[in-house]
């Protein structure tokens, strides 16, 4: 079983359409006659995500649950503090239950909350949090480095699993010729 490609997924949360704007330009840049856009950093052809879009947390939350009934989870969800309804900390909460898995980035315009107050709020001890406004390549930064962290680490359970079935094999082997050398 070889490894599949790398998870591209990302979830959007935000109720501000010109916000959701922005990660559609960042995340999932469109070109002209089908080209992609250079990056202007190194000339390298960008990567494209798929992006899902929730106004509210609670939309976030079931977008989530259609994911992972597909069997194609989020590798990232970009998550706003500030949503109608559910906020961004109780979405982020009730995704990681359903998902733990899921790289969650905070994101928020308000100095409310610290980094830290942060954690406490989400329960998590893996949390990362941005600023509104923040820069294009923040956010191409984060996608990029939590994608590929996630598809890593989805590798390694992979690898893990067939280790321990190789060596259950390898163990009933042992077991079968102790008890051929034995009957012999």
């Amino acid at each position: 079983m070889a490894f599949q490609d790398s998870n591209n997924r990302i979830l959007v949360i935000d109720s501000d359409p010109e916000i959701r704007r922005l990660y559609q330009e960042i995340l999932a840049p469109s070109a002209p006659s089908g080209h992609s856009l250079p990056d202007e950093c190194n000339g390298d052809f960008p990567q494209s995500y798929a992006l899902t879009f929730a106004e509210r947390g609670e939309d976030g939350v079931e977008e989530v649950v259609k994911a992972l009934e597909g069997g194609t989870p989020f590798a990232v969800a970009f998550v706003d503090m500030q949503l109608p309804g559910m906020d961004g900390a109780g979405a982020a909460r009730l995704i990681w239950s359903l998902d733990p898995n899921v790289k969650i980035v905070v994101v928020t315009a308000f100095d409310e909350l610290t980094p830290c107050e942060m954690i406490q709020v989400d329960g998590a001890q893996e949390i990362f949090y941005l600023r509104k406004p923040f820069h294009g390549e923040e956010i191409k930064q984060f996608a990029r480095a939590l994608t590929s962290q996630w598809s890593l680490e989805r590798e390694r359970e992979m690898l893990a699993a067939q280790l321990e079935k190789m060596n259950e094999d390898l163990r009933e082997k042992v077991e079968e010729q102790a008890t051929l050398l034995i009957q012999s």
